[in-house]
């Protein structure tokens, strides 16, 4: 039994050990990970603390910035005098102003009150008028006893009365302007001279200077081993089916290169300065576009909303990156990462910052894919389209509507027992009328945005309906047959059709055209003169080359229209 305890006693102690060790260590791996970002990121900041230094004394010893100093100190040094001058005025003002406040308000109140109270008195009570004023007589006469200083820190006893104060702020205001005006541009030639020492600065000395490294260097060493988390709360709608209200991000407690605070925007952060280059588990880089954070603060979106993963898990890396089965949401991979921006920019023409998503929206138009495949919010002119009309036909029923009500309400006025009943139903048949009037100009709206969305949706092939006024029937299902044969950069894909599908094709595309006169037979024209008209008259802005081949086939292609005819119409 003794035994049987002991063992108990033992496996309950290992237990116990195994839990503290998983909870501290094994199911913390972020505080290993701070600890190492401390270590290398200090070791990194002391080695440029130095190098920025030596830098710093060298720059500081060119001519350049030298003169540029003694002329931001000679420009100083010349206000100096005048600025220090206006300083006491500006100085003696404001106690001024400090002194007669109290009185100020004092006086201003009980006369306000009075006025107001006059003002409420009935005009026809004389009496209580008469008294009224002249309680406010007496309160503007009233004089109130201020300690006024005046120049050489002297403080001198005067009275002043309502008007008197009141006069004597506008004067103290309107003087304080004027001097603080005159500073500026007392002050001008100085500021303008900082600013051109700093920009050169700025230009030849870029970064963090050595203090602002030091600063950094030190409080790394005493980094604070905690939980790193933002509260995201982007408007709109949630990004990655996670963002919204209620979305916690804690992926900087181990991408710690992310934080702000640890490493400033306008600093780099790469595994190559920290001596990690060959490391796989040192998550300690900082955003590779920092000007894109400008516009997508951490604190306000996150990690997770545009990256993916599951931004809460921090027990192991396979979780935090959302690459296990109970996670819908994984990281994307390093060549998917824009797949991100294309959440909230699917109908931007152009993403900043996104290369790779332009380049494939890029290729999404050029490629025709849009005439198969539609994309929600990638040129939607055609659900735009069906959704304006949609409105048209609606006010439309509803005008129609209107007009029978009007009539109705007009033919009741017409029978009313009294005037006053006519006049209401007229009344109401008149508002009806009125609008009328508002959904006329709604659907002149709508027709017009119809009109502008027709001209903008895009085709990529051509009209079919008047291919029997532009080409020959032949040329239909040779077309449809050596489509890439024909043309290898064309657009259009090439089907695996048999010889009866093309056929039927062809038959459709020129059965359903519109008919129009017979294509006449041309005698050549002087390509001469054609070819001087065509670079005369600005064809070229629109339209390449013509050039032109005549292929076995008696088909003639003019590779920069497409157009196609046969040998013999003389084209």
């Amino acid at each position: 039994m003794a035994g049987l305890v002991l063992l108990s006693a033992f496996l309950l102690m290992l237990t116990v050990a195994w839990s503290l060790y998983d909870e501290f260590y094994g199911l913390r791996p972020w505080r290993s990970y701070q600890g190492e970002f401390s270590k290398v990121y200090s070791a990194y900041l002391e080695k440029q603390y130095k190098q920025r230094k030596t830098d710093e004394q060298k720059f500081y010893s060119t001519p350049q910035y030298q003169k540029l100093t003694a002329e931001m100190k000679a420009a100083t040094e010349a206000a100096r005098a005048q600025d220090q001058e206006i300083g006491l005025q500006v100085d003696l003002l404001d106690r001024q102003r400090a002194a007669m406040t109290e009185a100020f308000q004092n006086s201003r109140g009980l006369v306000g009150s009075l006025t107001y109270q006059l003002e409420q008195i009935d005009e026809k009570d004389k009496s209580a008028k008469e008294s009224k004023l002249k309680d406010l007589n007496e309160a503007k006469a009233q004089t109130y006893d201020v300690a006024w200083p005046v120049e050489g820190e002297k403080i001198e006893l005067r009275k002043f009365n309502n008007e008197q104060l009141n006069n004597l702020f506008t004067s103290i205001m309107t003087s304080k302007a004027k001097l603080v005006a005159q500073r500026g541009q007392v002050d001008q030639p100085a500021k303008a001279a900082q600013d051109k020492l700093n920009e050169y600065v700025k230009e030849n000395l870029p970064g963090l200077a050595s203090k602002d490294l030091y600063t950094l260097g030190e409080s790394m060493k005493n980094l604070d081993i905690r939980l790193r988390q933002v509260n995201v709360n982007p408007t709109g709608a949630s990004l990655n089916n996670l963002g919204g209200a209620g979305l916690v991000d804690r992926c900087q407690s181990c991408h710690l290169g992310t934080d702000p605070l640890l490493v400033p925007v306008t600093m780099t952060l790469t595994k190559e300065d920290l001596g990690l280059a060959k490391s796989t588990d040192a998550p300690f880089t900082s955003h590779p576009d920092p000007d894109m954070m400008k516009y997508h603060p951490l604190e306000k979106f996150g990690c997770s909303p545009c990256h993916g993963g599951n931004g809460r898990a921090l027990d192991t890396v396979v979780k935090a990156h959302g690459r296990y089965e109970h996670w819908l949401w994984p990281l994307y991979y390093p060549e998917n990462v824009e797949a991100g921006c294309q959440q909230c920019h699917a109908s931007d023409m152009v993403t900043e910052h996104a290369p790779v998503l332009n380049h494939a929206k890029a290729l999404y138009r050029e490629k025709g894919c849009i005439g198969c495949h539609r994309f929600q919010g990638f040129d939607n002119q055609d659900e735009q389209l069906v959704s304006a009309r949609q409105m048209i036909t609606q006010l439309e029923n509803q005008k129609q509507a209107d007009a029978l009500t009007i009539a109705q309400l007009n033919k009741k006025g017409d029978s009313a027992s009294d005037n006053d009943a006519a006049n209401a139903y007229y009344a109401q048949a008149t508002n009806l009328t009125v609008t009328m009037s508002g959904r006329d100009a709604q659907i002149e709206q709508l027709e017009t945005r119809s009109h502008n969305l027709l001209q903008e949706i895009k085709k990529v092939g051509p009209d079919l309906k008047e291919v029997r006024m532009k080409i020959h029937k032949e040329w239909i299902p040779y077309w449809i047959k050596h489509t890439h044969e024909f043309r290898p950069t064309t657009k259009m894909p090439q089907f695996r059709l048999q010889d009866d599908e093309i056929q039927a094709i062809a038959a459709y595309v020129w059965q359903s055209a519109i008919t129009g006169p017979e294509l006449p037979k041309q005698t050549p024209g002087n390509a001469a003169h054609g070819k001087e008209l065509f670079e005369e008259r600005g064809c070229e802005a629109c339209h390449s080359r013509v050039v032109g081949t005549i292929n076995r086939h008696g088909f003639y292609l003019d590779e920069s229209d497409g157009m196609i005819f046969r040998r013999d119409s003389g084209a």
